[in-house]
């Protein structure tokens, strides 16, 4: 998803800036989830929170997306305001917006909702001839909309590091690695 790379900057973002501590447990921030042991912030990040946390990847949208507990958390303000006045603004990201369909989230973002949905492409299923609706929600593992060239805009930012410090940057690109030191995807 667009979404999580957007929101990995804004959690390493505050990494950076000492509001938050990738080894934190995640029960600071409310969110309680089952796992063989304490899950951090990193296992959420890594999708590495699963069974014994940090051993095994795991893929899971809705853990992933329990992120939104933390950023808000750690920052005192909404996601939607966050990817606003770090990503949105200072890139000039001015097509790229939080789902249309979740107007407080646009609102907090800056955004208007109609202005997107009126440019927005009608999705279809699998059969190319059944529309379907987009999700209706925004949260850290989906539902942020863009055009390829506000994507490419970010990419940039991202690569010539004016999102991250070099050092930030490389911990983002390292695979999570096992107790045992095995590299997971």
């Amino acid at each position: 998803s667009l979404t999580k790379p957007f929101a990995a900057v804004l959690l390493l973002q505050l990494v950076e800036t000492g509001q938050l501590n990738l080894d934190a447990p995640v029960e600071e921030f409310g969110v309680q989830l089952k796992a063989e042991g304490p899950i951090r912030v990193r296992h959420l990040l890594t999708h590495t929170s699963e069974g014994k946390p940090g051993e095994v990847f795991r893929y899971s949208g809705n853990r992933f997306a329990q992120l939104d507990k933390v950023l808000e958390s750690a920052a005192g303000k909404s996601v939607a305001q966050l990817l606003s006045e770090r990503l949105l603004e200072p890139l000039g990201l001015t097509n790229t917006s939080p789902n249309p369909y979740d107007p407080a989230a646009c609102a907090a973002a800056n955004r208007d909702p109609g202005a997107f949905l009126r440019r927005s492409a009608r999705g279809y299923a699998f059969d190319g001839k059944t529309p379907v609706d987009y999700p209706k929600h925004f949260v850290t593992a989906a539902g942020l909309v863009s055009t390829a060239g506000d994507v490419l805009r970010f990419s940039m930012a991202l690569d010539g590091d004016q999102l991250l410090q070099p050092e930030t940057k490389r911990l983002a690109f390292t695979p999570a690695a096992s107790s045992r030191g095995k590299a997971l995807p």
